[in-house]
């Protein structure tokens, strides 16, 4: 039997066109909701909204733009009419030694990462105060031990979980923020980012004997619709005692 937790709920997704956000978007449709899919990647998005009909709404945007972002938003929440709620599942990856890592490459990654899920968490705040809204946004338990040849990738996970658990003591009461934090997910992430794995002068054996000791899950990896459970739950009148959470979703990756 199928719930309807999100009757006539308003939704914005960042990262809907596939992995996690789609995964989500799907979930929260299924129960009721109405969805504003946001993406960088425009093709992959118009299609992936297309199947949910008159539920979903495509639109294109970076989220590490934050004039783009308000724009995006205020056109949105017109068509949403309100916001119940934002899942923040954009985010790229990136390999490298650290002693030779470029700072361009370093700086991409923050600002799609940490500072555009602060940007977005930023410009929904005025509309989720309308509603006593819900957050989730996504982090990685590359942000709680760290992961090799990711600096940049673990230090900006590691902020995402330490902004959410700031944005819950500032707004507790009025806005539910939490996190969740995955493990091994096989999903698309490494191929949208169009990154090279394992990076230049690590073999392909050293890479899997590092990441199966400190990142592969022991009985093998979750997919998306995994994750995308939790999620659910946190933005859900279920988990209406959490705030300032990090839900670690990994497997006993970290136990």
């Amino acid at each position: 039997m199928t719930i309807h937790r999100f009757k006539k709920k308003c939704f914005i997704v960042t990262g809907a066109a596939d992995g996690i956000g789609l995964a989500t978007t799907e979930r929260l449709i299924r129960e009721g909701a109405s969805v504003a899919m946001l993406d960088l990647s425009e093709d992959k998005l118009l299609s992936a909204a297309e199947k949910f009909g008159e539920h979903a709404q495509a639109f294109t945007v970076d989220i590490a733009s934050e004039e783009k972002i308000k724009q995006t938003f205020a056109t949105a929440i017109e068509w949403l009419g309100e916001l119940n709620g934002v899942v923040n599942a954009a985010g790229i990856v990136d390999f490298g030694h650290s002693h030779e890592y470029p700072l361009e490459r370093w700086q991409r990654v923050i600002d799609v990462v940490l500072t555009g899920t602060f940007i977005v968490n930023k410009t929904a705040i005025p509309y989720l105060l309308k509603t006593n809204g819900a957050v989730v946004n996504v982090a990685s338990i590359g942000g709680l031990r760290g992961k090799a040849w990711q600096a940049a990738y673990s230090a900006a996970k590691g902020g995402v979980l330490n902004l959410t658990r700031a944005l819950a003591c500032e707004y507790v009461g009025r806005i539910r923020f939490n996190t969740v934090a995955p493990g091994q997910v096989n999903n698309n992430i490494a191929m949208n980012s169009q990154i090279q794995v394992p990076p230049d002068g690590i073999s392909d054996e050293e890479f899997l004997s590092e990441y199966g000791k400190r990142v592969m899950a022991p009985k093998g990896g979750g997919d998306s619709d995994d994750i995308a459970g939790v999620i659910t739950f946190l933005l859900s009148d279920d988990a209406a005692y959490m705030e300032g959470s990090t839900v670690v979703v990994d497997r006993a990756t970290i136990a």
